[in-house]
């Protein structure tokens, strides 16, 4: 999950010369996962190339679409997100039975 959006973010839009990502536009992925932004670099793109940043952002293929697409993908039903809580929730019931089961034999015993 973590590897597609990092992905999504380092990707380029477009194709040679005018590929643009959030990079070169001055926005870099940190290793925490959060966003930094290099202001002087984006307000040098927003003056000198508008188009490349609305590129980048736009809604057909843009940054913001793809990582809405992927999101929604894993936040859906059935999607990574409920299908790990779901296998986390069995997994919890299982052992929570094996304690109580064990915890019994061990009363008995005693």
């Amino acid at each position: 999950m973590m590897n597609t959006i990092a992905s999504t973010i380092a990707k380029g839009i477009g194709s040679g010369s005018s590929q643009v990502n959030l990079a070169s536009i001055g926005i870099a992925l940190q290793l925490d996962g959060t966003l930094k932004t290099d202001e002087t670099a984006l307000t040098n793109v927003l003056s000198s190339n508008a188009g490349a940043v609305s590129k980048l952002f736009n809604s057909t293929d843009g940054v913001a679409k793809q990582l809405n697409t992927s999101l929604t993908s894993f936040l859906a039903t059935g999607g990574i997100i409920d299908a790990r809580t779901t296998a986390l929730n069995a997994d919890l019931q299982n052992r929570t039975f094996r304690t109580s089961r064990r915890n019994s034999r061990r009363t008995r015993r005693n």
